[in-house]
């Protein structure tokens, strides 16, 4: 324990308290419980293994480290950081560290093998801080000499990470996909990427705060985010689509009609199968699902229109290959 530690070394010290004290702080110094009942010569690197270290950084942010073989020296966040990781001692720092830290790789130039491991152990701990981290590196992907996103190399460090902690990076990022500078724009995919588990309540969260958010690059990146969708979304989600229609059309008649545009993509994706010269069963429930949800909103809407819209144009697919299957068996 801290108490243990205190009282061996004041042993040595002529019981003066001071000298186990951070310089003004009044802190004790902290010791790496995590060497407890080693050998010397068990320590693989003597002069990179901290031993001791203060507890607070100075104002310029670097702090004072005892390595095992004797040498002490001041340390960079970055450095303190990565000091951490090679003493495992991140079990034995308090929650504030855990938050500094979390910035500290904020400043990192790129995010390895040492950085994946903190962020590991840092991800059910301090989860908001290390995500506001991960996003706020994204904009400066653009800077010479700095790799914002984590190292694809690396197995995967936010899987301990809590969904809701993925939400909120995930719905910041909205800011930054599609930024017209490829290298943020990069960066902030794969972070979503990362944060993102596949469940479709989390990314119906996301969409919608995109969509509430009343911004028009937000909202034309929930429109965007349908990419992978297939027509049996516009039934399931209609309450989606239809905020969605609502934000664009407040938005103004040309983000009115991308959005438009990517919905209509989605009613044509999927894979449409059946006998010749009979309606695809999806095509079928896709039509009346639209006729069904259209009858519901008010004559003249823009929701009621486009669903009236995607009926339309599914009878009109329908027709179009029942027409080719009988030029064919003529």
């Amino acid at each position: 324990t801290l108490a243990h530690y205190q009282q061996a070394v004041l042993n040595y010290l002529g019981n003066n308290q001071t000298m186990v004290l951070q310089p003004g702080t009044n802190i004790p110094y902290q010791a790496n419980f995590a060497l407890a009942g080693k050998k010397e010569a068990e320590i693989n690197i003597p002069t990179e293994t901290v031993i001791i270290y203060e507890a607070q950084p100075w104002p310029d942010g670097k702090r004072g480290v005892g390595y095992i073989d004797g040498h002490a020296q001041f340390v960079t966040g970055e450095e303190w950081a990565q000091a951490i990781h090679g003493a495992k001692v991140i079990e034995l720092t308090s929650p504030e560290e855990h938050r500094s830290i979390a910035a500290t790789l904020g400043h990192a130039a790129s995010l390895g093998f040492w950085a994946c491991e903190l962020i590991e152990d840092l991800a059910p701990r301090v989860p908001d801080q290390l995500v506001e981290m991960l996003v706020a590196r994204v904009p400066h992907a653009r800077d010479d000499d700095f790799a914002a996103a984590i190292d694809r190399t690396q197995k995967d460090p936010l899987a301990l990470l809590p969904e809701t902690a993925r939400e909120r990076g995930m719905t910041a990022l909205g800011a930054f996909m599609g930024n017209p500078d490829f290298k943020i724009s990069h960066a902030a995919t794969d972070l979503f990427g990362k944060l993102a588990t596949g469940d479709p309540a989390l990314m119906r969260r996301v969409r919608l705060s995109w969509i509430h958010s009343g911004d028009q690059v937000q909202v034309l990146r929930a429109a965007e985010s349908l990419n992978y969708e297939e027509s049996e979304f516009l039934l399931g989600e209609e309450g989606l689509v239809v905020a969605l229609l609502e934000a664009a059309e407040a938005q103004g008649a040309d983000l009115l009609r991308t959005v438009e545009s990517e919905l209509f993509a989605v009613s044509s994706r999927g894979i449409r199968s059946g006998a010749p010269g009979e309606d695809s069963a999806r095509d079928v429930a896709l039509r009346d699902g639209a006729r069904g949800i259209a009858s519901r909103h008010a004559q003249g809407s823009t929701s009621r229109r486009f669903y009236e819209d995607v009926a339309r144009h599914t009878q009109s697919k329908m027709d179009l290959l029942r027409r080719r299957d009988e030029e064919r068996d003529a």
